[in-house]
């Protein structure tokens, strides 16, 4: 390693120059700002699907839920990953559901209403640029009122 200041060869472990005294400043590499979003597909009431809770319970339920969409939850974070990696349960655990008193004549029920996963991405340029890439695609798969996907800060 050489001196910034004088040039001359000095060890590498040293805090100043012994030839010239010059401060000898370890180089700092520039921190990479991460993004954080949140990818989430909302259901509107009577789109998300309904499971009894006769004979199953809540994770039932979810774990059903789950089921019906995980190919098309992978498909999306597939097409992400390199910018985006998930820091929150994919699985049935991100699956939100409503739940429905099933009055007289009839039994409990829920539907789902989202499956929200939190993202961590880098550098906040490449963020942008895929949340533009994945909003061309949600619009498409919004427009027939089943879902609404979105990625959100």
């Amino acid at each position: 390693m050489n001196c910034p200041s004088c040039k001359k060869p000095i060890s590498e472990d040293a805090s100043f120059c012994q030839y010239c005294g010059a401060s000898i400043k370890a180089q700092e590499k520039p921190v990479e700002e991460f993004g954080f979003k949140t990818f989430v597909i909302w259901f509107p009431p009577g789109k998300g699907g309904s499971y009894s809770l006769k004979d199953g319970t809540e994770f039932a339920a979810r774990a059903f839920f789950w089921g019906v969409t995980q190919e098309f939850v992978h498909k999306i974070l597939a097409t992400i990953a390199p910018m985006f990696v998930p820091i929150s349960e994919v699985g049935p655990g991100a699956v939100k559901l409503r739940y429905h008193s099933g009055g007289i004549f009839s039994d409990e029920w829920v539907e789902k209403t989202e499956i929200r996963i939190a993202l961590k991405g880098s550098p906040q340029s490449r963020l942008n640029e895929a949340q533009k890439r994945l909003n061309e695609i949600f619009r498409e798969m919004n427009k027939k009122g089943e879902m609404i996907c979105e990625i959100t800060d």
